[in-house]
């Protein structure tokens, strides 16, 4: 996972911790979810694989439901930044 990214500085694209993040995300998910499918097949924990699956399945979407409000938010101050700017180089008041 992690060879992937250092690789990608030999090949001209940089490393960036996003990356990172989302394949550290994508990789824990896809084990846990595993986990669950094996427990599936065990008839004493056959209860926790249907819970460990569903949990995981659920803190996954809470998290990038969060993510996403949090990525939403930096873009519309970016974007607020950028109005302002644009405003007062055409000598126009900012609302």
């Amino acid at each position: 996972m992690y060879f992937i990214e250092i690789f990608q500085a030999f090949t001209g694209r940089l490393p960036e911790v996003d990356d990172l993040i989302a394949n550290t995300a994508g990789f824990l998910v896809g084990y846990l979810t595993a986990q669950g499918f094996l427990e599936l097949f065990d008839k004493k924990a056959y209860k926790y694989g249907i819970i460990r699956i569903l949990s995981t399945v659920i803190l996954f979407c809470i998290s990038i439901f969060a993510l996403s409000f949090w990525a939403n938010g930096d873009a519309l101050q970016a974007e607020e930044e950028a109005y302002v700017k644009m405003m007062g180089r055409y000598g126009m008041e900012h609302r």
